[in-house]
Formats: C-alpha cells, sequence, structure tokens
C-alpha cells in the first residue's frame, strides 16, 4: 500500500463525492472515443475553463501543492503550456500556438483535479476501473456491431482498417489498448478465479479488435510496454502465464484475421469480420477457462503446501523460459531468413515508399520518416526555443518530399523538440520522467513505509506506456479525451497532494488565481473567435453581410488565417473585389508561410478574368508548396478554374 498524506477527517458522503467524481471523469475519458476524443478545439477550451474554476475552487477552499515526483510531472505539463503560450513572441501563427498551449494546460488542470480527489488507494483503483469501463464499453460496442450489422463494412472501417467510433484508425488502437493492461493485472492479481477468466476473455478480445485497425505503431506500443511491464513489476512468472495463455487466444484466430489483414485493397466481406470475431471469443473463452483453471490450481496447491506451490512456481517458470528462448530462436532464424526482405522494408521506410498491397503490419512504407525529418530540421534550425507551438506546417509544406497534407511531426517528443525547443523538450522530460519514476516506485516499492502495489502498476504503468509509446510514432497527445486516459493512469502513480502552511496560504491563492486568469483571457478571446468563424460560415450564403461582420469581429478579437479567409470570401460574395484582395494580402502578411493565402488571392483574380494577376498568386503559393498537385497544375496552366 502506498502511504498516503494524511487529509484530515473526511466524511462518508465526502468520500462517496469523490469516488463518483472520479467515475464520471475516468468513465468520460474512456468513452470519449464517440466523441472524436474531444478534438475539436471548441469542446475541449469550455471543459478548460471549467477545469480552471474547478481547480480554483479547490485551492480556495485548501490550499495544497503536489510533492515529489507528481509536483515534477505537474511542472512538466504545466511547462510546456505556458512555453508554448509564450511561443506567440515567435510564432508565425499565433492562434495555432494559443491552441497547443491552452492543451497542454488543460491535461495540467485535469491532472491536478485527479490529484485532488485521489486520496487513497480505493479512489486510484477505482479511477483506474472506471477509465478501463468505459473503454470496455466501446469494445462491446464494436463486437455487437460486427457480428449484428449487415453495415459494419461501410459504417465502421476505411480501407478495409477498423476506424470507428473515433473516425482515426491508430486512435481508436491506442483506446483499445489503453484497457489491455488493466485486464491483465486483474487476470493476475485478482482473487475470484471467474474473475481473472473474464479478465483473461476480455484482453483478447481487444487485441483481436486493436489487430483489425492495422496499427504498426500499435504494434510498437504493446510490444515496447510488454517489455517494460515484465522488466518492471515483479511476478513475472505468473504474469508471463498470463500473456502466454492470452497469445493463443489471439492465435486462435489468425486464420481469420489473416483474410482480413492480408486482403490488401481488395473487398472486405462482413462474413469475414464476424469470423474474425466468433473465432476471437472462442479464443478468449479457451484463455479464460486455462487462465481460470491454473489460477485454481495454483491456489490449491498453495493451500496444501507451500512448498509445492514453489515447485509449481518453478515448473512454471522453467516452462515459460523454454517458450521464450524458442520464440526468440524462431525470430532470429525467420530474421537471417528475410534479412533481404527486412532491409527492404528499412529502405521503403526512408524512401518514403508507399504500402502497395499485403498486409499494412509487415511493411515498412510511410511517410513517417519525412515527418520525422522535417522536425529535426526544425529543432536544428531553433534548439532552444523551436518553430512555435503548432506551427510545424510553417515550414512542412516548403520541405516535404510526399504531397501529403498534415500538421503535425507525428511524434510528441519531435513535436516538443521542433516547436518547443529545448526548453520544451526538457519540460516534457520532466512529464515523462516523473510518472516513470512512479511507474518504478508503485511497482517496486520505495523508501520507508511505501509498499509495492504490482497491481496498480500493471495497470496504470502499462496503460501510460502504450499512450506514450505510441504518441512517439503518432499525434495521441493532441486527443484529449485518449491522453485524459493516459493522465488518469498517470495520477494513481503518483504521491498525494501536500497541504501549504496557513501562513502561506493566502499569497499562493493570489498568484494561483492570477494564473487562472492570466491563462482565461486568451482562451477565452479564442473561443470567441471561433464562435463567430462559425457564424460567419453559417450565414456564408444566406446572408454574407452578418458573415462579415462576424468575421471582422473574430479578426478584432485574435487575427487568425480563417477569419481573414471568411472576410474575404463575404467581400467577394457581396461583389468587393478589392477589399476581399486587400483581406486575403492581410491573411499572407498576418502568416508568411501561408500558401492558402496566395492560393485564394489566384481563385479571386481568377474569377475576376485577372489572369496574369492568378498566374503571379498561384506561383508564389507554389513557392511556399512546392509539392502540392493542384498548385503545380494551376502554375503550369498559366491560369484555373477554381
Amino acid at each position: 500500500m502506498r502511504e498516503d498524506i494524511p487529509l484530515g477527517t473526511s466524511s462518508e458522503t465526502g468520500q462517496r463525492l469523490r469516488l463518483i467524481a472520479l467515475t464520471l471523469l475516468g468513465f468520460l475519458a474512456g468513452i470519449s472515443a464517440f466523441f472524436f476524443g474531444f478534438y475539436d478545439t471548441t469542446v475541449w477550451e469550455p471543459m478548460l475553463l471549467a477545469g480552471l474554476v474547478i481547480l480554483l475552487a479547490f485551492f480556495v477552499a485548501r490550499p495544497m501543492v503536489p510533492t515529489g515526483a507528481a509536483a515534477i510531472a505537474a511542472c512538466g505539463l504545466f511547462g510546456l503550456g505556458f512555453w508554448a503560450l509564450a511561443s506567440t513572441g515567435w510564432a508565425d501563427a499565433n492562434d495555432l500556438a494559443v491552441t497547443e498551449g491552452a492543451r497542454w494546460i488543460l491535461y495540467g488542470v485535469f491532472f491536478m483535479v485527479l490529484l485532488y480527489l485521489l486520496r487513497d488507494e480505493l479512489s486510484r483503483r477505482w479511477l483506474v476501473g472506471a477509465t478501463v469501463g468505459g473503454i470496455l464499453v466501446m469494445a462491446v460496442y464494436l463486437l455487437f456491431r460486427l457480428l449484428t450489422d449487415d453495415q459494419a463494412v461501410s459504417d465502421l472501417f476505411i480501407a478495409n482498417r477498423l476506424n470507428s467510433p473515433l473516425d482515426y484508425i491508430n486512435g481508436v488502437a491506442t483506446y483499445l489498448l489503453a484497457g489491455f493492461w488493466p485486464m491483465v493485472a486483474v487476470a493476475e492479481r485478482a482473487r475470484n478465479h471467474f474473475v481473472r477468466g473474464a479478465a483473461s476473455l476480455a484482453a483478447v478480445q481487444l487485441l483481436v479488435l486493436a489487430v483489425l485497425t492495422q496499427s504498426r505503431g500499435a504494434v510498437v506500443a504493446i510490444l515496447a510496454s510488454t517489455l517494460l511491464v515484465i522488466a518492471v513489476v515483479p511476478g513475472r512468472v505468473t504474469r508471463g502465464c498470463i500473456l502466454l495463455a492470452i497469445a493463443v487466444g489471439v492465435g486462435v484466430t489468425i486464420p481469420a484475421l489473416a483474410q482480413v489483414v492480408d486482403l490488401g485493397d481488395g473487398a472486405l466481406a462482413v462474413d469475414d469480420l464476424r469470423s474474425v470475431v466468433t473465432m476471437g471469443l472462442l479464443g478468449g473463452l479457451i484463455t479464460g477457462v486455462a487462465v481460470a483453471s491454473g489460477s485454481w490450481l495454483a491456489s490449491g496447491a498453495y493451500r496444501r503446501s507451500p512448498d509445492s506451490a514453489y515447485t509449481l512456481r518453478v515448473i512454471s517458470g522453467a516452462g515459460l523460459a523454454v517458450v521464450c528462448v524458442l520464440a526468440l530462436g524462431a525470430t532470429i532464424v525467420v530474421a537471417g531468413i528475410k534479412s533481404d526482405q527486412i532491409r527492404d522494408q528499412v529502405d521503403s521506410f526512408t524512401e518514403l515508399e508507399e504500402t502497395d498491397g499485403g498486409s499494412r503490419l509487415t511493411s515498412g512504407g510511410g511517410n513517417r520518416y519525412d515527418y520525422w525529418r522535417v522536425a529535426v530540421h526544425q529543432f536544428k534550425n531553433d534548439p532552444l526555443t523551436g518553430i512555435g507551438a503548432g506551427n510545424y506546417r510553417q515550414t512542412y509544406y516548403q520541405e516535404r518530399k510526399t504531397s501529403e497534407d498534415v500538421q503535425q511531426a507525428h511524434s510528441i517528443e519531435l513535436q516538443a523538440l521542433g516547436e518547443l525547443g529545448l526548453i520544451g523538450g526538457l519540460a516534457l522530460v520532466a512529464f515523462v520522467g516523473a510518472v516513470g519514476f512512479g511507474f518504478w516506485v508503485t511497482a517496486r516499492g520505495g523508501r520507508g513505509a511505501k509498499a509495492a502495489d504490482p497491481a496498480l502498476a500493471i495497470a496504470a504503468g502499462g496503460t501510460f506506456l502504450v499512450w506514450l509509446f505510441h504518441t512517439s510514432v503518432d499525434w495521441m497527445h493532441l486527443l484529449p479525451g485518449l491522453t485524459a486516459v493516459a493522465i488518469c493512469s498517470a495520477a494513481t502513480l503518483l504521491p498525494p497532494l501536500r497541504a501549504i502552511p496557513g501562513r502561506r496560504s493566502l499569497p499562493a491563492i493570489v498568484v494561483v488565481a492570477a494564473l487562472v486568469a492570466l491563462v482565461s483571457v486568451p482562451v477565452l478571446k479564442q473561443l470567441r473567435s471561433l464562435q463567430l468563424q462559425n457564424q460567419a460560415i453559417e450565414k456564408l450564403e444566406s446572408d454574407p453581410r452578418e458573415a462579415l461582420a462576424a468575421a471582422r469581429d473574430s479578426i478584432r478579437l485574435e487575427p487568425s488565417q480563417r477569419s481573414y479567409y471568411f472576410q474575404a470570401a463575404a467581400l467577394a460574395r457581396l461583389g468587393l473585389y478589392e477589399p476581399a484582395r486587400d483581406s486575403l494580402l492581410a491573411a499572407a502578411e498576418n502568416n508568411p508561410q501561408d500558401f492558402v493565402a496566395w492560393s485564394l488571392l489566384g481563385d479571386l483574380a481568377t474569377r475576376r478574368g485577372l489572369d496574369q494577376a492568378a498566374d503571379l498568386y498561384y506561383r508564389r503559393a507554389l513557392r511556399l508548396n512546392p509539392r502540392d498537385p493542384g498548385l503545380i497544375r494551376l502554375a503550369q496552366d498559366g491560369s484555373g478554374s477554381p
């Protein structure tokens, strides 16, 4: 058990309210895939404002601060947020820097609110359980749809890959895998044999569904997290046997999965998906029976004689070691036989080849290397401060070697370094390192009376590692709902808050209130600006004058590129060519690296019949985005017909 700092006598009602709040927060994070992970800024910025009010209320009622590793983690999150806001001083796109800074501060606020609510081991386990409960709801929904819905292929899949309910394939995989390690923890540590078996069955279903996404980043995440969970948390033999049983359960589905994964560009049939789900349930049942039976036999042996239990552990460990050696040997042999193919896939990765046909899971093709190359170049150009939060695209479109449009580096580490420099990188290291230390202490125990809690280490530590490893090769950290799952796990691994002495509480309250106000002002301005932009979109066709007024109000609040575009569109609909042109020129001046403004100027000039001016504008846009197929065509034609 972790040593918690006493917080005073708490009423039963207060404890219930805290558990209810933790349940709601954890469950909401777990089911956030149904709401696109709260990715929309107009969704999560109000959450940030509400969180700031709640945190300030908590702090006024009882001033408390994080201690030890929790303090370092909080400093890392808030450091990323405030440094991102500070980058508005050198970023080309200031509004994007505000968005990124506000998002990191949202994570910090959520983390602090959780620390206020997490007061004992019961609350920590309750939070983890609520979070995984939301994820299991998502898994049951998918299994039900796949088994019963004839429209499952068209509704749930894109390019033969599971895409629903998040509408982002790799994110779906991370949500599913975030529920895997809590199920392993229950299968290993639960007292009831039936519960252990049921958790093992659920773990198999989560893995099978994750395979249907064909996410290569998910493979990296599950393998890397497995290595660390096995290496760090004691109880490796039992855990290894459970993981082996789960692997056997997934193995039962391999023939059916191969029909889907190896399909390439072929047509996916709903019957093939039902076969996968059916075999997955069968494999899960086999795994569940095996784990429950093994648990029953082991507990019976221990009751009869501790020596018998020790002998059983030795035999199990030896058998597991043999399996691992055979698996490692087979891997080495296969790697030797297919060394040429492996080298080809490495070349495909660095040479940005497409994944043509066959299974994505064994292909090295794709564009990640190009994304990362640009981020490294940004860091080299501005090693201390970076290019500015959210401003990855400012140089990406000029430097890319592919025609794929992306907005971020697809790596939390490289994005932090490229956009926020060494200072941002150090803040990220502080957060991740503090959570890693908490994982170690929770798994193995700390100084003094702090005892290990392996079950919590497996469940929460494994979930955080899945998120971390996957977002290291993708952009899961930009999905607030999914990152909330990781922060729930992080908070349970770290020490509780400590009360501030009474004589220091008033200055601390003043400082926190000032920081809340400092953050709230740009967030409120941006949120209102986004609302005005949405009004401009809605009124653009029916009432251009009202749309124009909304766009101008948005520019006064926050001069973002979108606001200038909507202003120009409204002016163009009113037949005011020169003012519309001036609005787009103002957008180009506001962000000199924005090719979109010059493209729209070309479109506007073309509609006006000014082909020579349009050609100049398109060529200017092409210099900022030289690999855009549409701009290449327009520049080569000398004029376009947008």
